[in-house]
């Protein structure tokens, strides 16, 4: 009874193997594959170790007495852990693929932890960044967006701490919430004069930020769009924005000047507040709602004009 375990665990186990080493190799470029190969890794150990356990409850005596058998079967474990880790890890090391939805042309996801990710361009054909796409590309420093994209969804950059610049090319017309968020050392970027809107984060936290260039084309400027961007000295509002979101540009320490247009009308609830370096504004007359605590914080602000139309 126990031979026939021990051919059936060798069996199992072997499968597991094959099965792991399989999906490492060539099942790469969806990270969801990726953690379906841990899982696998992890199901081996603990199926080696319930494996054992059965055996020797089951036929204590036999089990322990023949040595040889135990000694096969702990040198089995101990291949199988070995193979599964080198499985696992070939994966996150060495996997540098993307994988597209052939349907829609979606760049859905990216290994951020192949060994060449520090750069990296979009093939051609792309139309859209999808979701987290490129989230937690941790070594990404620099990235070419061909023509033909028209989309960057949500959260499709945030997180890329290394990325410095980046050239957003004319076809993109739209820039999700929070897609640069959390980029640490991004310091420019160019927005082309397609895009409409500012959304929601979309600059959140990119602390090296010094300055931006906001299009004619945008007509607002989305909550907390850029707040927390320590680094950035001015910004340029265009006279096509009507709208300033809430909390779009709180706490930017370093902004010591910023030109409201006239065709704005709303400025959100804390959207200058905790501004520090901000020593005056000026309120056109378009304006006719300023938010709760708009300026608080300022502690550098010596003067501000506010219209009559207040």
């Amino acid at each position: 009874m126990l031979q026939v375990f021990s051919n059936s665990f060798i069996a199992i186990i072997s499968i597991f193997v094959l099965v792991d080493t399989i999906l490492a190799f060539t099942h790469c470029h969806s990270l969801v594959m990726g953690w379906l190969t841990f899982s696998f890794s992890i199901a081996v150990i603990i199926l080696s170790f319930i494996c054992i356990v059965y055996a020797t409850l089951k036929n204590k005596n036999e089990f322990w007495e023949d040595k040889r058998r135990f000694k096969l079967t702990a040198y089995l474990v101990a291949f199988i852990i070995c193979i599964s880790s080198i499985g696992t890890h070939i994966y996150w090391l060495n996997c540098e693929k993307v994988f597209i939805n052939k349907l829609t042309n979606e760049l859905t996801e990216v290994n951020c932890f192949g060994k060449n990710m520090e750069e990296f361009v979009i093939p051609e054909g792309v139309t859209s960044i999808d979701d987290y796409a490129f989230w937690n590309c941790s070594r990404l420093k620099s990235i070419e967006i061909q023509n033909s994209v028209t989309n960057i969804e949500e959260y499709a950059f945030s997180n890329c701490d290394s990325l410095t610049s980046i050239v957003i090319p004319n076809s993109v017309t739209s820039i999700g919430d929070s897609a640069f968020e959390d980029c640490d050392s991004l310091t420019s970027i160019v927005i082309p004069n397609t895009v409409t809107s500012i959304e929601e984060y979309a600059f959140y936290y990119c602390n090296s930020l010094t300055s931006i260039v906001i299009p004619n084309s945008v007509t607002s400027i989305g909550e907390y769009a850029f707040s927390w961007c320590d680094s950035l000295t001015s910004i340029v509002i265009p006279n096509s924005v009507t709208s300033i979101g809430n909390s779009a540009f709180y706490s930017c320490d370093s902004l010591t000047s910023i030109v409201i247009p006239n065709s704005v009308t709303s400025i959100g609830d804390d959207a200058f507040g905790d501004c520090d370096s901000l020593t005056s504004i000026v309120i056109p007359n378009s304006v006719t709602n300023i938010g709760e605590e708009a300026f608080s914080w300022c502690d550098s602000l010596t003067s501000i004009v506010i219209p009559n139309s207040l």
